[in-house]
């Protein structure tokens, strides 16, 4: 176990949800394009409901974002806090 200040993993925690919620945000996607409804679905209506269209480079470049800050957090040792000698 590691013994760390709540003070220094604050920044990757907040810097953990800010990515997090941009990757949920790409994948989330947008309103699919209606022109093609038939392709997919009988109703346009439901084929709104059911599908979504996302961007699959802004999807890599969320998920890589999203790496990064995980790789940081595997070296959290270093915010190990140091022991008061007596």
């Amino acid at each position: 176990m590691t013994t760390v200040r709540k003070s220094s993993v604050l920044p990757y925690l907040k810097e953990l949800d800010e990515r997090y919620q941009k990757l949920k945000k790409e994948l989330t996607g947008n309103e699919p394009n209606t022109n093609v409804y038939d392709q997919y679905h009988n109703n346009v209506d439901q084929f709104k409901e059911e599908f979504c269209e996302f961007d699959k480079f802004k999807v890599a470049l969320a998920v890589e974002d999203f790496q990064t800050i995980l790789k940081q957090l595997k070296s959290i040792e270093k915010l190990k806090a140091p022991r008061l000698r007596r």
